[in-house]
């Protein structure tokens, strides 16, 4: 949904002009368009969403507030898609890509040996094993809250008021939620659902 609105001639003008205004010294960075089948494209999409977080979150709130009713809606649609949840997972993403992208680039290799191959997959196996762990994901955490607050997004929100139980449900005993999907609000609420799975123990 990104690179389809900021692909278009008009808003990618000003997606341009917004990272030369807020980062003048860094190289311009260009959105990519999400392949299912490279990861080196998997890993260059979300490094340049990641990167380019600031003149994105800057582009959308300058085309929310113009003229043109449709890019308006569409922008301010994105807007509220780009919320702590997806920094999170952005950021948590393009540290696992990352690692993966460098087996790829080798196992393209015309001349990489069978042998060879395959000690590069179980090291990359390995390496992402160690990584599952809280000093990993605190450094995601600081990283994902970093860029938050570099675009004024808040990272933990605050507890929702409890909501009261459906008429046609009282008296009866009810083991999930009813009407509304699960809400992260803390560190531990994104560290159990994002980074461990949720049936594992996280010590």
């Amino acid at each position: 949904m990104l690179y389809n609105f900021f692909s278009g001639s008009v808003i990618h003008k000003l997606f341009i002009e917004k990272q030369q205004e807020l980062e003048p010294t860094k190289r311009v960075v260009e959105l990519k368009r999400l392949s299912d089948t490279r990861w080196s494209c998997q890993h260059s999409t979300l490094w340049a969403i990641k990167r380019a977080l600031p003149a994105i979150s800057a582009t959308l709130a300058d085309v929310s507030d113009q003229s043109n009713a449709h890019r308006a809606t569409e922008a301010k649609s994105l807007i509220g898609l780009i919320d702590g949840q997806f920094v999170l997972h952005v950021t948590m993403l393009e540290s696992i890509f990352s690692l993966t992208k460098t087996l790829s680039d080798h196992l393209q290799a015309t001349d990489l040996e069978l042998a060879s191959a395959t000690d590069l997959v179980y090291s990359v196996v390995d390496t992402l094993n160690e990584k599952r762990n809280v000093e990993t994901w605190n450094a995601i955490w600081e990283c994902a809250s970093d860029q938050c607050a570099s675009v004024g997004i808040e990272m933990q929100r605050p507890q929702p008021r409890r909501k009261a139980e459906p008429r046609h449900l009282q008296g009866f005993v009810v083991n999930s939620q009813t009407g509304s999907r699960e809400r992260l609000e803390t560190s531990d609420d994104y560290r159990n659902h994002c980074f461990f799975p949720s049936n594992r123990p996280t010590g």
